[in-house]
């Protein structure tokens, strides 16, 4: 993961910002979101929740080695509980 070094004037920004906040460059280009430590944490573990054994974590890396990914319904399920849980975050 790349590490960004904010300067004081951009901190104060980002610190007011609410959940998801649009990160764009000069022309409006969305480029990005910003989201705190703790956000970030909690999205990360509401994707990972159903890796919750070595079993299912050792499933998981078999079926990327080989190409394999999830379906569409499934992505589209697991976007929904990160919206549900970055909502529930005010």
């Amino acid at each position: 993961m790349s590490e960004l070094i904010l300067d004081a004037d951009l901190r104060q920004r980002l610190n007011g910002g609410t959940p998801g906040t649009k990160i764009c460059d000069e022309s409006g280009r969305v480029v990005g979101y910003f989201l705190s430590a703790d956000e970030y944490a909690n999205l990360f573990a509401s994707y990972t929740e159903d890796l919750d054994t070595p079993e299912a974590i050792e499933e998981a890396r078999r079926e990327m080695l080989a190409g394999g990914g999830v379906t569409t319904a499934e992505l589209l399920d697991r976007f929904a509980k990160m919206r549900r849980a970055m909502e529930a975050m005010g």
